[in-house]
C-alpha cells in the first residue's frame, strides 16, 4: 500500500490550479504557480542530498495501481509518501550512505514531483523568477 500523508504548508493551496513554473537545481528549489497571484510564487526547498524526477500527470497515476493508494486528498498539493516504489527501487548504494531518505510528492493539475532527499522540505511565498 502508498500511503500519503498530507503536509500543512501553512496556507491554503489548491494544487489542481498549479503547475511547476521553474526547477532550479543548484539550489534544489521548485517554483510552483500560485492560483491568483501572477506576481508570487510557492517555492518548495530541499536541503541535503536529494533526489528528484518531474512527471506529467499521465505516467504518475498508471505507474502503480490506484486502488493501492491512501490518503490523498482531491487538491491537496503536498504529501509525504510512504511504500512507494520510487523509493525501494532507488540505488541500493545511495540507499545504504544515506539511511534517513524520506520521499515527498508535490502534486499539481499537470503533473507531480517526487522527491527523494535525507534534509527537510520547506515551503516559502517569493516572487517570480523573469
Amino acid at each position: 500500500m502508498i500511503i500519503y500523508s498530507p503536509l500543512d504548508m501553512g496556507l491554503a493551496f489548491d494544487g489542481r490550479r498549479s503547475d511547476l513554473i521553474f526547477f532550479d537545481w543548484r539550489n534544489q528549489t521548485a517554483d510552483f504557480v500560485m492560483p491568483d497571484d501572477g506576481e508570487k510564487v510557492l517555492r518548495v526547498e530541499f536541503s541535503g542530498n536529494t533526489i528528484v524526477r518531474l512527471l506529467d500527470e499521465m505516467p504518475s497515476s498508471i505507474e502503480t495501481d490506484h486502488r493501492t493508494w491512501a490518503g490523498l486528498i482531491p487538491g491537496h498539493f503536498a504529501y509525504q509518501v510512504q511504500g512507494h516504489p520510487f523509493l525501494e527501487e532507488a540505488s541500493p548504494t545511495w540507499r545504504g550512505v544515506f539511511t534517513r531518505m524520506r520521499q515527498f510528492a508535490f502534486i499539481t493539475g499537470w503533473g507531480c514531483i517526487d522527491a527523494l532527499t535525507e534534509g527537510e522540505v520547506t515551503f516559502s511565498i517569493a516572487p517570480l523568477r523573469v
